[in-house]
């Protein structure tokens, strides 16, 4: 199964192509825009240019997801637009993720069978911070 992932709630635009085989995720393409581009001119170009580098066309596309935050409540808007009309012009599923969580599970090496405790937190700027705290055995 191939999702396209969309995460516009933090600095950057970030637009990925993944393929889905049983307990794998393979990433077909990445592309991200700083802010120097604001998300709502970003994000469809990076959804085009992501779609090209994985040789993929948008109707081959079986999921969408995107980033939930926290994050710049102006930037999840874009993205939460953007994926919805993806998807319900596609007649495909629409997921909601976490970007803290998507974070932690994008660490190189992590392994999700061994959860355990972990703390993950990104710049909220202004002296505070985003965190989530997970547990295994809450999940």
């Amino acid at each position: 199964m191939f999702v396209l992932a969309i995460d516009s709630s933090e600095q950057y635009s970030c637009v990925a192509v993944i393929e889905v085989k049983e307990d794998q995720c393979l990433l077909k393409a990445e592309k991200t825009a700083t802010t120097s581009v604001s998300a709502s001119e970003s994000l469809l170009p990076l959804v085009d240019e992501a779609l090209y580098a994985s040789g993929l066309a948008l109707s081959e596309i079986q999921a969408f997801a995107v980033g939930v935050g926290p994050g710049s409540f102006t930037g999840i808007r874009i993205g939460m637009a953007t994926a919805q009309t993806l998807a319900q012009v596609q007649e495909k599923p629409l997921i909601a993720v976490s970007s803290l969580k998507a974070l932690l599970f994008s660490h190189n090496g992590f392994d999700r069978s061994d959860l355990g405790q972990n703390a993950v937190m990104v710049n909220a700027y202004q002296g505070f911070v985003f965190a989530g705290w997970y547990n295994k055995e809450r999940q």
